[in-house]
């Protein structure tokens, strides 16, 4: 008996480095996207090291967690808020902090969603779902092969969700043929 196997994930043959954006592509695209945005948000700040030009990152790693500070965080804050996209580089790794200056998160509803995300679990928690967190999180562990991806801190000043991964150049994705399925 003959069985043919077929690959209809559309893979094979595929370049990988389609699923990386350069960084400062990504953060053009969440600046105007706050930009249309001014009745919520007062100001928002990108503070990106001037090294990291030449490197990329898996694409809607930035912009789920840029709209949770929007729609999450500032949304309903009286007068608005803030949001700040920060990134640096140090050694071989690139590291991202999302911030606003939003509502916050009560300590119970922190732990929840840190457990939440930590479990991998994909049910709904009680006033939040954390689908967009849990997919950054899991794509980061994933595809940079990491042990943590996201790392969230919360107070009543508002909330900082962080990651890194490791820089890549587009020809250093083009050739890792770890990337390539």
């Amino acid at each position: 008996m003959l069985i043919h196997v077929v690959d209809v994930s559309g893979s094979e043959g595929r370049d990988p480095s389609q699923d990386f954006d350069n960084i400062n592509k990504e953060l053009r695209n969440y600046s105007e996207k706050l930009a249309s945005k001014p009745m919520i948000v007062a100001a928002n700040k990108i503070d990106m090291a001037e090294d990291m030009d030449d490197y990329y990152i898996l694409k809607l790693l930035l912009q789920p967690l840029v709209e949770n500070a929007l729609y999450h965080g500032i949304k309903y804050k009286r007068g608005g808020g803030m949001i700040r996209v920060s990134g640096r580089m140090e050694g071989d790794m690139l590291f991202f902090t999302v911030s606003d200056t939003g509502r916050g998160m009560d300590a119970e509803t922190l732990a929840a969603l840190r457990e939440h995300i930590a479990e991998k679990q994909q049910t709904q928690m009680a006033g939040m779902n954390g689908f967009g967190l849990l997919n950054v999180n899991l794509r980061i562990r994933l595809y940079y092969n990491q042990k943590n991806g996201l790392r969230i801190e919360s107070g009543p000043e508002g909330t900082a969700v962080s990651f890194c991964v490791p820089r890549r150049t587009r020809e250093e994705i083009e050739n890792d043929q770890s990337l390539s399925g």
